[in-house]
């Protein structure tokens, strides 16, 4: 048994209909965060991981032209899949569930706020390349859904990274 552990960073979609009575253009975020990934058979690992995103965009609600952020942060665990081993491109899936957090702040202090925490499933895809046993580089999507409290409909953000990983063990 091994453990990966990785690093990553990249951008999140923009949310739209993200604010009930309220009409924000926000535009797409960066995200950063990392795993860890307990092997457990050659194809099928146990991965926990940390996203944590940031993002604005204006609330034109009335005419107000208010800059506003929108982090979110997202907890999960599942199960990754290898599609093909022994190679230096390894392609994957995985899916589970976990936590959401996401924070909304408006540029005054009586602005329209919010914090919220869902649960959340988590889909995804990606391809490592072991450039260097046992280091390697990935391209991962990540598909985050959950119900967003505010307008009580679902939500859909999805990220796409780049990242750094290394295998011990």
């Amino acid at each position: 048994n091994s453990i990966a552990a990785t690093v990553h960073g990249g951008f999140i979609n923009s949310p739209t209909n993200f604010d009930a009575d309220r009409s924000v253009d926000y535009s797409s975020g960066m995200s950063f965060g990392g795993s860890l990934a307990l092997q457990l058979y050659e194809r099928i690992s146990i991965k926990g991981s940390a996203n944590f995103t940031n993002g604005s965009g204006t609330d034109v609600t009335g005419g107000i032209n208010e800059e506003v952020t929108l982090d979110r942060q997202f907890y999960g665990a599942g199960v990754e899949i290898l599609l093909v081993t022994g190679r230096r491109f390894e392609p994957y899936v995985y899916g589970g569930g976990g936590l959401v957090i996401v924070d909304r702040v408006g540029g005054t202090a009586v602005s329209y706020a919010y914090d919220i925490t869902e649960f959340t499933g988590v889909v995804g895809a990606g391809i490592r390349y072991k450039f260097a046993d046992p280091a390697f580089v990935f391209v991962d999507g990540a598909n985050w859904i959950y119900n967003n409290a505010v307008t009580d409909s679902a939500q859909n953000d999805s990220s796409l990274s780049v990242g750094f990983g290394y295998r011990l063990g």
